[in-house]
Parts: C-alpha cells; structure tokens; sequence
C-alpha cells in the first residue's frame, strides 16, 4: 500500500491573544501563517455590558500582526451601542478575507441591522483593505433596502484587482 499522507499541520502555535473574558468576546474570522512565520489575524469583538458605566457595547473588526510579539490592534470597523441603542442589533456576519500575491489584505464582510443607523438600512455587504498593517480602504459596496449577504472575495493576482459578489434579496 502506498504510504500515507503527511499531516497537515506542522509545530503547534499559540497566539496569546484571549478570545473571550468578562464583558469580551472574540471571533477569529481569518488567520494568515505567513513564509516569514509572522501571523496576521482578522476578528470581531464584542466588548462591553449594558449594565455597565456606562451601559453599552463596542462592535469592532480589528486587524493584528505578530512577528514575535503581538503588534498594537488596528481598529479597522467600530460602532457604539449605548443602552438607548438595544435595538441597534449591528452585528457582523459572513466574512471573505484574502490575501493578495503583493501581502495586502482585502475583506468583504456583511453587516447586520441596524435600525436607526443611516449607513446600515438592511444587512449590507462592505469591504475593507489593508496595506502595511494599516487600513487603507473602506467602502459600502450594496446600497439596498433588501438583504445582502454572503459576500466572496478574490483579488486578480496579475493586476490585484478585487472582485466581490453576494447574494441579493
């Protein structure tokens, strides 16, 4: 028989960075082991109480990078919610993330309800760049009173055109 297949995994690494805690909560979205053995890493974070001083949540999307220590957060997506916003559920859901063939990083993510908040009238698709460690682009890509949602991603490595598409309705 022929000889099995190696494994997929090589040493163990530990990010040390706490995914949750009280009044916390982290989701890693993407985690990039890169050939200089850095790691870069996307997630969301949910951070606050609304019985709290004072009440409310921060939603954020932030960006680290560890080449040996973990580098300062870059906050690349924040909303406020006091506790006169309970209703202003804004959540974010769905993510797309990819790298590019020149190191920059490029997401397309979906964000969820929020009555009363201008930019967000139904779930809508936004993108967001990162060059350098830094956010260098945001945009709202869908502008509908339907839902939008289950964005892909992929940047063109010849030329680093990005393409997005969802679903829509």
């Amino acid at each position: 028989p022929p000889p099995p297949p190696p494994e997929p995994w090589g040493d163990e690494l530990s990010f040390g960075i706490a995914l949750g805690g009280f009044n916390l909560s982290r989701t890693i979205e993407k985690i990039f082991h890169n050939p200089d053995n850095s790691i870069e890493i996307i997630y969301t974070e949910y951070d606050g109480l609304y019985s709290a001083d004072p009440p409310g949540e921060y939603r954020r999307v932030v960006y680290r990078k560890s080449d040996g220590a973990w580098q300062s957060p870059v906050i690349l997506k924040e909303y406020w919610f006091g506790a006169e916003d309970q209703n202003n559920l804004v959540s974010f859901r769905t993510f797309d993330v990819v790298k590019a063939p020149n190191g920059d990083i490029h997401i397309a993510y979906q964000g969820g309800v929020g009555v009363g908040l201008p930019e967000l009238d139904s779930t809508e698709i936004f993108y967001l760049h990162i060059a350098g460690g830094a956010k260098v682009a945001e945009k709202r890509i869908s502008n509908d009173t339907t839902e939008s949602s289950y964005p892909k991603i992929a940047v063109r490595g010849s030329d680093g055109r990005v393409f997005i598409a969802w679903v829509q309705g």
